[in-house]
C-alpha cells in the first residue's frame, strides 16, 4: 500500500507540471539580466569629496521584441527590503533621545585622530539631514532606453549608468536608525523600474555603506565602552564583536552580531 502510495504521489506531482511554462533562460519579453554596483561597498571615512560621485550603478536590460523601453533609477538611502515602496513609512521622526545617540552616533561614525567632540544632534539638524534623505529618493533620471542589436533574438537596451552623490551625514542617519548594523555596515539601494507598454518590472540593488575599519585602536576602545567587548582584530579574538573590514573591491556579507549593549550614560561618554 505505501509502494502505490508513492507511485501515486510522483505521477501526481508529474501531471502537475506546466510544460507550457517558459524555460529560466527563454527571454519573451522585457527583463531585467542584472544591476551591478561600483563600488560595492562605500566606506564613509575614506570619502574627501563630497561633491562628487561616490556611487555608480549599471543595469542590463534585454528584450525579445521591438518594443521601446522606458527606464527610471532612483536612490533609497534607507534600508528596505520592499524595494522602497515603504520609504515614508521608514523615515523616523524627531524623538526627543535623539540628542544622546546622536552624541553616540557621532563619535562612532567621527574621526578618532581628530580628538574632537561631534556636533550636537538637534530637531532642526535632524531634519535637516531627514530633508537631504528625501532629496536623494527624489532625484529620479528617467527616459527611454535606446536598442543595442547585438542578436537578431534578443535585443539589448543602453540604460544610461545612474551616479550616486552622498551626503556627509548619511553615515549618522543610519547609525541612529540601525544602531547594531554599524559592525556590518548599511545597504541603501538603487532602485531601477524598466517598462513597456505591457508589463513593469522593479530591481533593488543594494550597496554596503560602512564607517571605515572598525578594528582600529580608538575605535575599539570606544566600542568596548558602549557595547561591553572590542572590535574583533588579529589579537583580539575572544570577548569581542566581530567584524570583517572587506574593503571596497567586494561585497559585504556580515550579519550584525547578537551582543549585550551596555547602557552607559551621556556624562561617561563625555569623558
Amino acid at each position: 500500500m505505501k509502494n502505490l502510495l508513492l507511485i501515486l504521489v510522483v505521477l501526481g506531482i508529474g501531471t502537475g507540471c506546466d510544460a507550457s511554462l517558459d524555460k529560466v533562460w527563454q527571454v519573451k519579453d522585457l527583463r531585467i539580466l542584472g544591476v551591478a554596483a561600483n563600488p560595492p561597498e562605500i566606506h564613509a571615512n575614506d570619502i574627501t569629496q563630497w561633491d562628487a560621485p561616490h556611487v555608480s550603478f549599471e543595469a542590463l536590460v534585454v528584450h525579445a521584441g521591438k518594443k521601446p523601453v522606458n527606464y527610471s533609477w532612483q536612490f533609497c538611502a534607507l534600508e528596505s527590503d520592499k524595494s522602497c515602496t515603504d520609504f515614508e513609512d521608514l523615515l523616523l521622526p524627531w524623538e526627543d533621545d535623539f540628542e544622546d545617540l546622536g552624541f553616540v552616533c557621532g563619535l562612532i561614525v567621527g574621526f578618532p585622530e581628530e580628538q574632537t567632540l561631534p556636533d550636537p544632534m538637534t530637531e532642526q539638524r535632524w531634519n535637516g539631514i531627514l530633508a537631504q534623505v528625501e532629496a536623494l529618493y527624489n532625484n529620479k533620471e528617467s527616459g527611454v532606453a535606446d536598442i543595442i542589436a547585438t542578436e537578431p533574438a534578443t535585443l539589448r537596451y543602453a540604460i544610461p549608468s545612474f551616479e550616486v552623490t552622498l551626503f556627509e551625514d548619511l553615515a549618522l542617519y543610519n547609525c541612529m536608525g540601525n544602531l547594531l548594523g554599524t559592525t556590518a555596515g548599511w545597504w541603501p539601494s538603487a532602485i531601477l523600474t524598466v517598462s513597456d507598454d505591457e508589463k513593469s518590472i522593479i530591481s533593488q540593488k543594494r550597496v554596503t555603506l560602512s564607517i571605515n575599519d572598525l578594528a582600529s585602536e580608538k575605535k575599539g576602545q570606544f566600542f568596548k565602552t558602549i557595547f561591553g567587548a572590542p572590535v574583533c582584530t588579529d589579537e583580539i579574538t575572544t570577548d569581542c564583536v566581530p567584524y570583517k573590514n572587506s574593503g571596497t573591491d567586494e561585497n559585504s556579507l556580515n550579519v550584525n552580531p547578537r551582543i549585550e549593549v551596555t547602557h552607559t550614560t551621556f556624562k561617561d561618554l563625555q569623558h
